[in-house]
């Protein structure tokens, strides 16, 4: 029933669109035909994060999800990652990354950490505000490296902290916020086969800090 719920939302906003694209085509208007086409790419691609939570969790649950570790570069991951994620960020919301460290090469599946840390940093977008800064931190050191993602957002209410990595779990402060709540059970599970730990320190109405730890 979760599932069909997510979906009906996008979906709906989708058919509403597609008939107001009818009507302002016949009137001529072509602000809101962008408009309107624009409210259909974001749905479309709010039904593909939903689609992808859901596959991830359903091969995690049958034992399916292969780990391939393999040596790649941390900074060149990151900033690929960071180029991506901007172009979904609010107004002036800005996505700044530092990386700490002699090294850059890391030994991970960078598939897995990728679908994690595109995991933190959607969220940090989505539970923060415009105007706002969104931190990405990497360092590595001889034995670990710590990813961190640092928002300004809503934060997560003190008594609702416990159940942050059960699936499905939303905090009741996310209000119409879309997502399926299983976003950072994927997180913990990916960062767990891949022999690493999470972390997180939240504060309502003053942000949450996310951070992956693996030793290297």
């Amino acid at each position: 029933s979760m599932a069909s719920h997510e979906f009906r939302t996008p979906l709906s906003s989708v058919q509403l669109s597609a008939s107001l694209i009818e009507k302002y085509l016949q009137i001529n208007d072509p602000d809101n035909i962008i408009k309107h086409t624009g409210k259909i790419k974001n749905s479309v691609s709010h039904l593909t994060d939903i689609l992808n939570d859901f596959l991830s969790m359903e091969k995690l649950e049958a034992g399916k999800t292969e780990v391939q570790m393999q040596a790649f570069d941390i900074v060149k991951f990151s900033e690929d990652i960071i180029e991506e994620m901007q172009l979904l960020a609010k107004q002036k919301q800005n996505i700044v990354y530092q990386h700490t460290g002699v090294s850059s090469k890391v030994y991970l599946d960078p598939a897995l950490l990728k679908n994690s840390v595109i995991n933190l940093v959607s969220n940090a977008i989505k539970y923060s505000g415009e105007n706002t800064f969104i931190e990405f931190n990497t360092e590595l050191d001889e034995t670990e490296l710590c990813i961190t993602v640092k928002d300004d957002g809503i934060g997560i209410p003190d008594e609702e902290q416990r159940h942050l990595f059960e699936p499905f779990f939303r905090a009741h402060n996310t209000g119409n916020i879309p997502g399926t709540g299983l976003g950072l059970n994927i997180v913990k599970r990916y960062s767990e086969l891949m022999g690493g730990k999470v972390t997180y320190r939240s504060v309502q109405n003053e942000g949450t800090t996310i951070t992956l730890t693996f030793n290297q």
